[in-house]
C-alpha cells in the first residue's frame, strides 16, 4: 500500500469517527461504552489482529522467529484466535484494538519514510503515537475503558473529539495530496 493510500485510509477512518461523534452522539456513546466488554467485538478484532500479525511476520521476518515463516505462521494465528477469545475475555476488545494500533504503523512508516515532502512527518508521527498508545493499552486495557467512559459522559468532549477527528482527517488528506504530487514527479 502506498503512502498516499495509507493517508487516505486513515483520513477516511477519521472522517467516519467524526461523523459518528457529531451526527449521532447518543448512539455512538452507547456503542463506545459497550465496546470494551463486548466479547463479539473483541473476537472479531482479535481475529483481524492475529491474521494481520501473521501477514506482517511473513512480509517482514524477525530473526528469532524465522523458523515459523510461511504457512505455520497462519496456522499459529488461527489457533491463537479462539485461545485468545477463550482465555482472555476480559477487555479483549481493548487488547485487540491495542494490537491493531501496534500493527498498522510499520507498513505506514515503511511506505512513507522515503518521501521528501514535509507532509510525510504527519503519518509517521501519527504512526509512532499509535504504536506507543497501543503498547500502553495492551498492558493497561482498563485505561481505555476509563477514557471511553469519561469521553462519553460529557457531550462537549464528544463534540471536541469529533472536531479533532475532522481536523485530523483534513490534515491527512492534505498529506495524501502532497505525497501523491511528489510520487507523480
Amino acid at each position: 500500500m502506498t503512502a498516499t493510500a495509507w493517508c487516505y485510509t486513515l483520513a477516511a477512518l477519521a472522517f467516519i469517527k467524526a461523523a459518528l461523534l457529531l451526527a449521532i452522539p447518543d448512539r455512538t456513546a452507547a456503542l463506545m461504552k459497550a465496546m470494551p466488554t463486548s466479547l463479539a467485538t473483541g473476537c472479531i478484532l482479535t481475529a483481524i489482529a492475529w491474521i494481520w500479525a501473521a501477514f506482517t511476520l511473513n512480509a517482514y521476518p524477525i530473526d528469532f522467529l524465522s523458523f515459523i515463516q510461511g504457512p505455520p505462521t497462519f496456522i499459529i494465528a488461527i489457533v491463537c484466535i479462539p485461545l485468545s477469545c477463550l482465555l482472555m475475555p476480559d477487555l479483549l476488545a481493548c487488547r485487540a484494538l491495542a494490537a491493531l494500533y501496534m500493527l498498522y504503523p510499520m507498513p505506514l512508516i515503511l511506505a512513507t519514510r522515503d518521501a521528501e515532502t514535509a507532509w510525510r512527518l504527519l503519518p509517521i508521527t501519527l504512526g509512532y503515537i499509535s504504536l506507543t498508545l497501543g503498547m500502553v493499552i495492551m498492558f493497561y486495557p482498563w485505561h481505555l475503558r476509563r477514557l471511553i467512559f469519561r469521553l462519553t459522559a460529557r457531550r462537549p468532549l464528544m463534540i471536541a473529539s469529533g472536531l479533532l477527528s475532522l481536523l485530523a482527517g483534513a490534515a491527512l488528506c492534505a498529506a495524501a495530496l502532497a505525497l501523491a504530487a511528489e510520487a507523480a514527479r
